[in-house]
């Protein structure tokens, strides 16, 4: 609701502002507790760490990764985004399942999403709008995680922080 229709259902190349970049990482320091580690970009949640920065009314390209052998469902807050590709660099079973994984994040296209998979040792990439148009575009702290809560708990977790626009030329 509220994403818009046909055309203005979609977010185009040129209106992406910032790059951003998401590790989904499993470590196994067999000497550190909770083994295994569940972390995002190898840092651990810290609520007073801002992993990256937006512009309200601008919009982003996400790269989501995962150098596990298992899914991770991506949930970020406040926005829905826009799933633009899926890649899995390891996916065993028939090419059945394998096509159902890709429909599963990208069909129907376009469709807006707050959680996607990011497949076994593969990567997904995903547009989203922070807001585009609207006077009243949400700002401030959020979060974007792991949706298995588990791992969400054992800190597959990170803020970001969606700004102010900038005074002129605001996206």
């Amino acid at each position: 609701p509220g994403m818009g229709v046909g055309a203005n259902a979609t977010i185009s190349p040129a209106e992406i502002s910032s790059q951003l970049g998401v590790r989904f990482e499993v470590n196994t320091a067999l000497d550190t507790m909770p083994t295994p580690q569940f972390v995002i970009d190898q840092q651990e949640f810290d609520y007073r760490d801002i992993r990256a920065t937006v512009r309200a009314r601008g919009a982003a390209q996400w790269t989501l990764t995962s150098n596990m052998n298992y899914f991770h469902p991506f949930h970020v807050h406040v926005n829905p985004f826009l799933v633009k590709s899926v890649t899995s660099g390891f996916l065993e079973g028939s090419d059945e399942f394998r096509r159902a994984v890709v429909e599963t994040n990208m069909v129907p296209t376009p469709m807006w999403r707050d959680t996607v998979f990011i497949p076994p040792m593969g990567s997904t990439v995903i547009w989203q709008h922070f807001g585009r148009g609207r006077r009243d575009a949400w700002q401030g702290k959020t979060v974007f995680h792991c949706h298995f809560l588990d791992h969400e708990d054992q800190g597959m977790i990170a803020a970001f922080m969606i700004a102010a626009p900038e005074a002129q030329g605001a996206s």
